[in-house]
């Protein structure tokens, strides 16, 4: 059975101002995490650090992203 862990980057544009502590969004980007075990199971998540407000808004948070996917692909997981 394959297992795949796949990562979608997408930015979301508001339709509005979006008022922070530090200011206003009009976008913001985000990433999808899809994760398949092959036995037809699958979830979906989304990963979106808030530009000056979280601690994981960081300028190579994408990168290690990826490396978190490559990890979590080559482990084993239960049932498969």
């Amino acid at each position: 059975m394959s297992k795949s862990i796949r990562i979608i980057p997408h930015t979301l544009d508001f339709t509005f101002d979006a008022g922070t502590s530090r200011g206003i969004l009009r976008q913001k980007p985000s990433w999808y995490i899809r994760i398949q075990d092959g036995s037809g199971r699958e979830g979906i998540g989304e990963a979106g650090p808030l530009k000056g407000l979280s601690l994981d808004d960081k300028p190579d948070f994408e990168a290690q992203l990826q490396q978190m996917a490559s990890t979590w692909a080559s482990l084993d997981w239960p049932g498969s």
